[in-house]
């Protein structure tokens, strides 16, 4: 059976401003299009509320209907929510964002779905001021990877332009 994520706001947002801008890495983006109509990628509708509007949203949008999914179980979202206000650690502040926020929405689908859940963060088990997506998926047994093992494992590959192999080649 092969390996489905959901992916992080932090994930989407760092690939298109930061390390896979789609003028620079078109290919990218043409096998998230394909990877989201084919069921291996998608994210919650909370990561839309959380990216709001402009062109990661267009950009989002051209991979069709159904990459922002909705958690239908609630009783994953409580028992997420149980385990987070049981732990002594948390500040009321961290257990209020996290409830909030994506991220709690996030890994109830990930756990709801059995999928892979794709982030930026890290483990802070000290952490009292921030909920963080590993600590909690860790408690729940739910596999967590950042996106360059994301596409590894999917076995996407993405190459050098032949013109620009050529042009590079010939200046040598």
């Amino acid at each position: 059976m092969k390996t489905r994520y959901v992916l992080d706001t932090n994930v989407l947002i760092d690939a298109f401003y930061v390390w896979y801008r789609p003028a620079v890495f078109p290919g990218f983006w043409d096998w998230m299009g394909l990877a989201s109509s084919d069921g291996t990628v998608c994210s919650v509708t909370q990561v839309k509320d959380e990216i709001v509007s402009g062109p990661l949203i267009e950009q989002i949008g051209s991979f069709g209907e159904g990459f922002f999914r909705e958690l239908n179980d609630g009783a994953s979202w409580a028992r997420l929510m149980t385990h987070v206000i049981e732990q002594t650690r948390y500040t009321e502040r961290a257990i209020l964002d996290f409830r909030h926020g994506a991220d709690s929405s996030l890994i109830a689908y990930a756990m709801q779905e059995g999928l892979t859940l794709v982030t930026g963060e890290i483990r802070d088990p000290l952490s009292r001021s921030r909920v963080t997506i590993p600590d909690i998926c860790e408690a729940f047994n739910i596999p967590v990877i950042n996106l360059p093992d994301m596409i590894e494992a999917a076995g996407a590959r993405f190459t050098l332009d032949p013109a620009v192999r050529e042009s590079l080649s010939a200046a040598a």
